[in-house]
């Protein structure tokens, strides 16, 4: 799949290419990129505890971690336009909150 290319080479341990793969086949890279792209909002974060800020923010943590898995994923991520949206939405002052996703409550 286009998010694991080139982590073979970059000595990714076998389980989390395994991890990416299943991702991928279960589409759920592009769901969270669908998911972050829809909405209005541009924060990751939230005042509110609501089931979209939280799914929200879900997507945005998958996307942002899977831009350490490899430079292809970097590479298909900035095609798709959401780096920057990722970037912007990181330094915003609602991600600064505790979050139960993030783990920080």
């Amino acid at each position: 799949g286009k998010y694991e290319e080139g982590m073979d080479f970059n000595g990714a341990p076998a389980t989390l290419t395994r991890a990416m793969t299943a991702l991928n086949e279960e589409q759920l890279i592009d769901l969270a990129l669908e998911v972050l792209k829809s909405s209005s909002v541009q924060s990751l974060g939230s005042q509110r505890d609501t089931p979209a800020a939280r799914i929200r923010e879900a997507a945005g943590i998958v996307l942002g971690e899977i831009t350490s898995c490899s430079a292809e994923a970097i590479m298909e991520l900035q095609s798709r336009q959401v780096l920057s949206n990722l970037i912007m939405a990181a330094n915003d002052s609602t991600m600064t909150a505790p979050s139960t996703i993030r783990g920080d409550t």
